[in-house]
């Protein structure tokens, strides 16, 4: 299975967003690690959308089946974006999350600029999603308590 394409997240990923989010296997690995409820999640993901510093974008397989979304949160003062990147449950496994990873940075490169650095902090022992980031070309730069930080530029 390959990635087909990368789109904007819509309105029509609410539902899918929220159940990746609270999968029990990857809230351990969120700052915030409490189940989210809809209400909240319906309020935040709505304002995602319109927020001119937020960027999200759904992976779609070449099956039609979404794997998972990447987020970037950009603070324009320090020339940065935060990155965040959370998979459908049922694409664990499949080697396809550097993958998501590389096409959204492809994608996200036009809008923000090529002197933008990119970083995301992971929990240690999410040994997947260092891996990830890694194979994504992020370099470790840091660490703190239960967190490894990577960054890389566009």
């Amino acid at each position: 299975m390959r990635i087909h394409k990368i789109r904007r997240a819509n309105a029509t990923d609410l539902d899918d967003v929220h159940r990746w989010r609270n999968d029990p296997m990857a809230r351990p690995m969120y700052l915030n690690t409490a189940e989210i409820p809809r209400e909240i999640h319906r309020q935040w993901f709505s304002d995602s959308l319109h927020n001119p510093l937020r960027q999200m974008y759904i992976g779609i397989a070449d099956d039609g089946r979404k794997i998972g979304i990447c987020r970037f949160d950009y603070l324009p003062a320090e020339t940065t974006a935060e990155v965040f990147l959370t998979l459908n449950p049922e694409m664990r496994g499949m080697g396809l999350s550097s993958e998501l990873l590389r096409m959204s940075i492809d994608t996200l490169s036009e809008p923000l600029g090529p002197d933008t650095r990119l970083w995301a902090k992971i929990r240690k022992q999410n040994v997947p999603s260092v891996r990830c980031f890694l194979a994504a070309g992020f370099q470790q730069c840091s660490h703190k308590e239960d967190w490894v930080f990577f960054t890389r530029s566009l």
